[in-house]
C-alpha cells in the first residue's frame, strides 16, 4: 500500500514538473493566418474594425465602448465585450497601430492572458490579401502551459473565424 502511494505520488511530481517546465519553455502561443479575400480593401478593412459588420461574421463579439479617444489611431482605449461560453466578458483592448486600408494592431488584455493581433491588408488581383498574427502571452505559470494544451483549439477558432468573415464579404453587396 505504501509503495502504491509512493509511485502515485511520484507520477504526480512528474506530471507537475512536465506542466510547468512546458510553461517556462513556451512563454506565448503565436497564431498567423492569411487568405485572398475577393472583395476589395475598403469593404475587407470596414468588416474587420466597424462593431456592426464584426457582429455579424463573430457571434461572440458583443460591442464596444470607448474609454479613451476614438478608433482613429494609436494610444486609445476601447471596452470590449466578448461572448465566453454562456457568459459575457468586459476585455480592455489598447489600439497600437492604425494604418486605415493597410494594418490595426490591437492588445487584449485578459485577467489570465494577452493578445496582441494585427492583421495585414493589401490589395491583390483585385481582392485583399488578408494577414492575421496573433501572438497570445498567458500571465503564470500554469496560465503559459495551458495555451500549449489550448493551442490547436485556438487554431481552429481563427480559421473559423476567417472563414465566416470570408463568407460574410462574399454574400455582403458590392459598393456602388
Amino acid at each position: 500500500m505504501h509503495r502504491k502511494f509512493r509511485i502515485f505520488i511520484i507520477l504526480i511530481a512528474i506530471v507537475v514538473s512536465g506542466y510547468s517546465f512546458t510553461g517556462m519553455i513556451n512563454r506565448s502561443v503565436e497564431l498567423k493566418r492569411s487568405l485572398h479575400i475577393n472583395n476589395p480593401v475598403s469593404e475587407v478593412f470596414s468588416a474587420t474594425i466597424v462593431p456592426v459588420e464584426i457582429r455579424e461574421w463573430l457571434p461572440a463579439f458583443q460591442g464596444f465602448k470607448p474609454i479613451h479617444g476614438s478608433f482613429d489611431g494609436p494610444g486609445n482605449q476601447f471596452l470590449v465585450t466578448i461572448l465566453v461560453g454562456k457568459r459575457t466578458q468586459s476585455v480592455l483592448m489598447d489600439l497600437t497601430e492604425f494604418e486605415a486600408g493597410k494594418e490595426v494592431e490591437v492588445v487584449l488584455h485578459l485577467p489570465h492572458m494577452d493578445s496582441r493581433i494585427n492583421i495585414g491588408y493589401e490589395t491583390v488581383n483585385n481582392g485583399t490579401y488578408l494577414t492575421v498574427h496573433a501572438e497570445i502571452t498567458g500571465k503564470g505559470l500554469f496560465r503559459k502551459s495551458a495555451l500549449t494544451i489550448f493551442r490547436p483549439g485556438l487554431k481552429r477558432k481563427m480559421r473559423s473565424a476567417l472563414r465566416d468573415l470570408e463568407d460574410y464579404l462574399s454574400k455582403k453587396q458590392p459598393e456602388t
